[in-house]
């Protein structure tokens, strides 16, 4: 029997959906690994190499709140300030890339304005 064509065109609507909902959930996980960050961290390395943040700078580090935070310099003025947001970053992930996005601008002090409360879980030591 012959199948309709709404029939089809539904299935594969179908299809699609479970397609994007399986990559968004495996994403979603995925951002939970440190490791997902790791582009994200050499991006600010590289940028380091480049231009070097003077040192005892302010390093704003956090998730997207901070990382889109496009008016930081202007806002702390005159303090020297730098941005260290990445994604959905998480208490853990700061604490995974601390020594190669925080401890080599030689900070004077560390603020975290927002990052991802919705996790429960402790860094590791």
């Amino acid at each position: 029997m012959a199948m309709s064509k709404t029939k089809k065109i539904l299935s594969l609507v179908l299809l699609g959906v479970l397609l994007i909902l399986g990559i968004g959930l495996y994403n979603l996980r995925a951002m939970g690994r440190a490791e997902y960050w790791n582009s994200a961290i050499r991006d600010f390395e590289e940028a380091d190499r480049t231009a070097p943040p003077k040192p005892g700078v302010i390093v704003f580090t956090g998730s997207s709140s901070i990382r889109f935070w496009r008016t930081l310099g202007q806002d702390m003025y005159p303090l020297a300030v730098v941005n260290r947001g990445f994604g959905g970053a998480q208490i853990a992930h700061v604490s995974h890339y601390d020594h190669r996005i925080i401890k080599p601008v030689l900070v004077k002090r560390f603020l975290n304005k927002d990052w991802d409360m919705s996790r429960t879980e402790v860094p590791q030591q």
